[in-house]
């Protein structure tokens, strides 16, 4: 199709669109046709400038056909106006020319402009939206300016998106969005040059979101951070690590484990060092870099980092585990033993049996009952008939009842109809009770075990709900037993 022609056709199909929004009575069966009949003429139009040189009054009345349909009031005439500059022909003076339409728009057109241009992805538009940002207090109009930056912008416009993350919602999601967006080989530096001057909340969010642009080179920055004295940026840098880092990083990361305060922060500090050390492709190696971090450590935070070792396991971290369990001072003993206690995986399990019957120390006895119901039902490589019998076998060794639970708790790991049969006479004692039903309703959740065995778990679901009082486990219930499903509520990764 010619581009006179083209430009004839589009300003004939307009008319005729105008013309039936107008009458009721034909609208609702024929606008969206027409609709469509503009945007197919537009493209069509759009392709033919793309393959030949357009003169110049041609291609303004293009801009200004497209321009008046992003300004009319007709949302109809908008949406095809927007899909223009979306897909037209990638034109810089286009470009400038549609954002410089920006300030003269309703908030309604302004939104679907920069959403428009954003996908457009030319960043002649850039200026227009920092002006625009300067002028406007509207939150979704602001948004909506936040979200264009992430394809539009450029490493100056980091401490814009900086400053609204302390924001409205709206605007620090668009913010932190458009941060992990944003292309560029300064942008790493542009967000380290702002992260010393925010606050322990705001280096929180940047850590991640360097971390989530797999930004490597910022890494000796937050083994740095690993030792704020604030928790808040410590926690972040770790977990941060913990995505990226690898086995050249663990050194520097052992510091990061001995200024976590004990208790939950030093529990994931430890785990991020553990990723780091998995990411070894040899996995007779994993454990390397931190044994020789270890090296020259005071005896007190040898102590601290042994147990860490024993949660990346392997034969060599065995060895050195054994050794501080044998020796003669009780306190590397205890050391030790919370390093088994740490152990990946349920290859250490005749070795807590042992030492469980050896201990004369409740604490230590109940310490290593604690590690063998948590390893216990572990998927690996074992049936899970072993599994479960070893399950079994750790529950006997129990003298409380909150021991139990955990076992009935944990069982729930192993999806097996006999893991079903096992929960059942729990759920007659109201001391366990409640833990089962939990149990039942988790291993009803997975369809593929349900369905096969529906009988017998109707008849589970039946005694749950006559005899649960959580309400979480009486809804399940309900849903598993007509076959539908239950969404499991988000836990963000901040929780």
């Amino acid at each position: 199709m010619p581009r006179t022609e083209a430009l004839e056709s589009v300003a004939l199909v307009t008319k005729v669109l105008a013309v039936v929004k107008r009458n009721p009575q034909y609208r609702l069966n024929c606008h969206r046709i027409v609709i469509a009949l503009v945007a197919i003429v537009l493209a069509i139009m759009l392709l033919d400038w793309r393959l030949a040189v357009a003169d110049d009054n041609q291609q303004d009345e293009l801009i200004k056909m497209v321009a008046d349909l992003i300004s009319g009031e007709d949302k109809d005439f908008r949406a095809v106006g927007f899909e223009s500059v979306r897909s037209g022909a990638k034109s810089a003076e286009a470009t400038r020319h549609f954002a410089a339409l920006l300030p003269k728009l309703s908030p309604e057109s302004q939104i679907g402009l920069l959403s428009a241009l954003a996908d457009r992805g030319d960043r002649e538009a850039r200026p227009a939206l920092i002006t625009l940002i300067s002028m406007t207090q509207n939150e979704a109009i602001r948004e909506a300016i936040l979200r264009a930056f992430g394809t539009l912008g450029e490493a100056a416009d980091v401490p814009v998106l900086v400053k609204s993350l302390s924001a409205s919602q709206r605007e620090r999601t668009a913010s932190h969005i458009s941060l992990k967006q944003l292309q560029g080989t300064e942008i790493a530096n542009a967000i380290l040059a702002v992260l010393p001057t925010c606050s322990a909340e705001l280096q929180s969010d940047l850590l991640e979101i360097l971390a989530d642009r797999r930004e490597t080179t910022t890494m000796p920055v937050m083994i740095q951070a690993a030792v704020n004295k604030d928790a808040i940026v410590r926690t972040a840098a770790m977990r941060a690590l913990s995505k990226i880092a690898g086995p050249e990083q663990v050194a520097g990361m052992v510091c990061g484990v001995l200024r976590a305060e004990t208790g939950r922060e030093r529990d994931e500090a430890e785990r991020a060092i553990v990723s780091a050390c998995l990411r070894n492709p040899d996995v007779t190696a994993q454990a390397a870099p931190l044994i020789q971090a270890m090296q020259g450590l005071a005896a007190a935070d040898a102590a601290v980092i042994v147990g860490t070792l024993g949660r990346v396991g392997g034969p060599d971290s065995l060895q050195i585990v054994e050794t501080w369990i044998k020796d003669s001072d009780a306190g590397k003993q205890q050391s030790g033993l919370r390093a088994l206690c740490n152990w990946p995986n349920a290859s250490i399990v005749p070795r807590l049996l042992e030492l469980f019957q050896q201990a004369d120390l409740p604490a230590t006895r109940a310490m290593l009952l604690a590690a063998l119901i948590r390893v216990a039902p572990l998927p690996d490589e074992r049936p899970n008939q072993e599994r479960l019998a070893l399950l079994e076998k750790t529950l006997l060794l129990c003298q409380e009842n909150d021991d139990r639970n955990r076992v009935i708790e944990r069982a729930r790991a192993i999806r097996t109809i006999e893991t079903l049969r096992f929960l059942l006479p729990f759920v007659e004692n109201p001391v366990t009770s409640e833990k089962a039903c939990g149990s039942i309703v988790e291993l009803a959740h997975h369809r593929d075990l349900r369905e096969p065995n529906k009988l017998e778990f109707d008849k589970a679901l039946d005694i749950v709900l006559a005899t649960s009082k959580n309400a979480e486990s009486l809804e399940r219930a309900k849903r598993y037993k007509i076959g539908q499903t239950w969404e499991r509520p988000k836990v963000t990764s901040k929780q």
